[in-house]
C-alpha cells in the first residue's frame, strides 16, 4: 500500500500508520508460514492454512479445523519468541492439550523451548515506545 500524494497533517499520519500496518502484518504472515512449514515438516503434520489474529489474550491458536493463527505484532517480537509461537501451535495439531506428551512433542522439534518462552514473557511485557 502507498500512502496518497497530497495527503497532510493528521490523514497523512494515519495513511502512513495503516501502510506500515500493513507491511508488518504481510511480514507477519510469511514468518509464520515459513516457520510453520519447517515446524510442520518435522512433526509429520499439515495445517490447513494461516490467519493473523489481533487477540486480546493470546499470541496463538490452533482451531479445530487446522487453521493456526498467530498475532500479527509478534513479527515485532524476536524472531526466537515467534518461532516459539508458531511451533507451540503447530504441535497442537497433534496433542490438543498442555499435558505432557505435549511439551514432550514440543521439546522433541525445540530444545530449548524454555528460553524461548522466558524471552516471549519478557518481549511481552517490556516498555515500549510511543
Amino acid at each position: 500500500m502507498q500512502v496518497p500524494a497530497g495527503l497532510v497533517g493528521m490523514a497523512r499520519k494515519e495513511a502512513i500508520a495503516r501502510a506500515f500496518e500493513l507491511w508488518l502484518k504481510g511480514h507477519a504472515l510469511n514468518d509464520a508460514q515459513r516457520l510453520g512449514a519447517r515446524y510442520a515438516a518435522l512433526l509429520g503434520v499439515e495445517p490447513s492454512g494461516y490467519r493473523l489474529t489481533n487477540a486480546k489474550r493470546r499470541w496463538g491458536s490452533c482451531a479445530s479445523n487446522g487453521v493456526i493463527r498467530i498475532h500479527w505484532r509478534l513479527v515485532q517480537a524476536p524472531m526466537a519468541a515467534l518461532e516459539y509461537v508458531v511451533a507451540h501451535e503447530i504441535t497442537h495439531l497433534i496433542h490438543r492439550h498442555h499435558q505432557p506428551p505435549f511439551w514432550r512433542t514440543l521439546a522433541g522439534i525445540m530444545p530449548d523451548l524454555d528460553e524461548r518462552r522466558a524471552l516471549l514473557k519478557a518481549w511481552e511485557t517490556a516498555p515500549r515506545a510511543v
